[in-house]
């Protein structure tokens, strides 16, 4: 059953890898003329843009382009290693699931960043929506986020046993 469960959440972080990679794959094969402008709305909420990042999250790394690669490198190890040392516990269901999505959206990120020396962003909230609608995102930050939250929780989880 152990085991079952590990092939469980190697399949997630696969799925959110595979996912988010073929929607780069189609957003790369845009017009060239329509990098980094919107070329698909969904009503007010959503655009759909090309946006190729050589920085990291929130500009972090600006003009530093080598420090963000090497530094998503390291970061992608470390989840790695982490995500493999909580497979061999009992129960913690939220952090391996935390762990899981980081490691996914890590992936992801980190395989665009080596393949092609930046990272493809796709997705822009309305400016309208506060902080969120500064940033253009991809389906990778958005698990790397919800897995952070997660495994964050699933951290305190271990710390109060």
């Amino acid at each position: 059953m152990k085991a079952l469960k590990r092939i469980f959440y190697l399949l997630i972080g696969v799925g959110i890898f595979a996912g988010d990679l073929i929607i780069k794959e189609k957003v790369e094969k845009w017009p060239k003329e329509r990098e980094e402008v919107a070329v698909h709305t969904m009503g007010d909420a959503l655009q759909l843009v090309r946006f190729r990042n050589r920085k990291g999250s929130f500009n972090f790394g600006k003009n530093h382009e080598k420090v963000v690669y090497i530094l998503a490198i390291c970061f992608t190890a470390l989840v790695t290693l982490m995500w493999i040392l909580s497979m061999g516990l009992v129960g913690h269901n939220m952090l391996k699931l935390g762990l899981t999505f980081l490691l996914g959206g890590a992936y992801s990120n980190t395989y665009d960043r080596v393949r092609r020396g930046y990272v493809v962003d796709y997705a822009k909230w309305n400016p309208k929506a506060g902080i969120f609608g500064r940033y253009i995102w991809n389906i990778a930050d958005f698990f790397i986020l919800i897995g952070s939250l997660l495994t964050f929780g699933g951290l305190l989880q271990l710390d109060n046993e």
